[in-house]
């Protein structure tokens, strides 16, 4: 048995090894980096939030990039910043993602895994009442958010809820289509936005199209 646990924790700590970890952040001029030529990602209608986020919090977070300065983590952090003349910008250097492959994997893989995770409804409720309690007028685009999707989350789908339910009361069937109008480029972030909403509120048989 002492044999078997002795040739085991190598494969531990070998396993652990492979993991990198960023511990260097370099500042790069903001004018020699460049988008990563193959993200699919459209981030334009971002951009904007972003900027009014560094100008109420900071540039916080790091942007990735690669050998040629080709930015695989980070493009619309990078706009906001060249909108605001932001000089310089800290960097994190993938440089242990030599291949293609890999570079377009992880970049895939930031936007993506994002989009997992949830919000609790009910704490995110309170926060934003908090905010609007402690600063009147409070611009909601420093959080990524609209005023009407700000109003979404901190009253829920009550309004409509009773709406069907008169229609229904009436015999008559409630809608089972909604349609969403919106320019072209703002269509993949309206989409991910709703879907987010429709698993943080347990909502069932819904389909996003």
């Amino acid at each position: 048995m002492s044999k078997q646990k002795q040739s085991a924790e190598p494969k531990e700590k070998k396993s652990a090894s492979r993991i990198f970890v960023a511990d260097k952040i370099e500042m790069v001029e903001t004018s020699k980096l460049k988008p990563f030529k193959t993200n699919p990602r459209n981030n334009d209608a971002a951009v904007d939030p972003v900027g009014q986020s560094f100008e109420n919090y900071g540039m916080l977070v790091p942007i990735v990039i690669n050998k040629k300065n080709e930015i695989l983590a980070g493009e619309t952090r990078w706009k906001a910043a060249v909108k605001h003349k932001l000089a310089k910008l800290p960097c994190v250097r993938a440089e242990h993602l030599s291949k293609w492959q890999q570079q377009q994997g992880f970049n895939i893989a930031d936007n993506k895994v994002a989009e997992i995770a949830t919000w609790n409804q009910d704490m995110l409720k309170d926060i934003l009442a908090k905010i609007a309690d402690e600063s009147k007028g409070y611009d909601y685009t420093a959080l990524g958010m609209t005023p009407a999707e700000v109003e979404l989350y901190r009253t829920g789908w009550n309004s409509d809820a009773h709406r069907i339910g008169d229609i229904e009361s009436e015999d008559t069937p409630a809608p089972g289509k909604i349609v969403i109008l919106c320019k072209q480029d703002q269509e993949e972030e309206i989409r991910t936005q709703l879907q987010s909403f429709i698993n943080d509120s347990g909502l069932k048989d819904v389909t996003i199209k």
